[in-house]
């Protein structure tokens, strides 16, 4: 059953998400995508999530809830472009993760805090298995997954995909190639990824 959500968390902050929720006896394993380029990029045309879901296969006896959530600033809640994107010093994320830095909370922090949110919101759904809850993550939703599972006590495991290496590598690389909102005021201070 594939379900199209909105998650409300914090005062305003709603986060869509897309679940597929197994046709098979509970209690079910369940994996948490977070994925930069948005909620239906691995779920799309067959692509690795929808397959990890078995949403084809009628004749399995076991297959996991998936749920694919849109953090604050990808997906659909994406900043259209504005004039100033027609330059090529500027890039619809500058303006977002300016004001977040300037407000002394970044917009990796908030999306961690979105993830926490989204986790404990799946593993308190009815009929998932709490103790295998798997948290995944593509790109910069990687390095979110990664904080996120661990902030969450239970979480079964990690999936890293192209994420990078480590923060620090990638806000020193020349020229950047990594968006802005991979800045976190303090954050290398506490910890990088090889940490986590």
């Amino acid at each position: 059953k594939v379900e199209e959500l909105l998650f409300r968390h914090e005062t305003d902050i709603f986060l869509p998400a897309t679940a597929l929720w197994p046709l098979r006896p509970k209690p079910w394993p369940a994996l948490v995508m977070f994925d930069d380029t948005g909620r239906w990029s691995a779920l799309r045309q067959s692509g690795w999530l929808a397959a990890v879901s078995r949403f084809l296969d009628r004749e399995t006896d076991w297959a996991p809830a998936v749920v694919s959530v849109d953090l604050r600033g990808w997906g659909d809640s994406r900043v259209a472009p504005t004039a100033y994107d027609l330059a090529g010093w500027s890039g619809s994320d500058r303006a977002p993760v300016y004001l977040a830095a300037g407000l002394d909370d970044g917009l990796l922090g908030q999306r961690v805090r979105d993830g926490v949110a989204s986790i404990r919101w799946v593993m308190e759904q009815p009929g998932i298995d709490a103790r295998r809850v798997v948290v995944a993550g593509r790109g910069l939703g990687a390095v979110v997954a990664l904080m996120s599972a661990t902030a969450v006590d239970g979480v079964a495991g990690v999936v890293y995909r192209e994420g990078p290496v480590s923060i620090e590598a990638a806000v020193g690389a020349d020229p950047m190639g990594w968006s802005l909102d991979i800045f976190q005021p303090n954050l290398l201070r506490h910890l990088d990824i090889p940490d986590l």
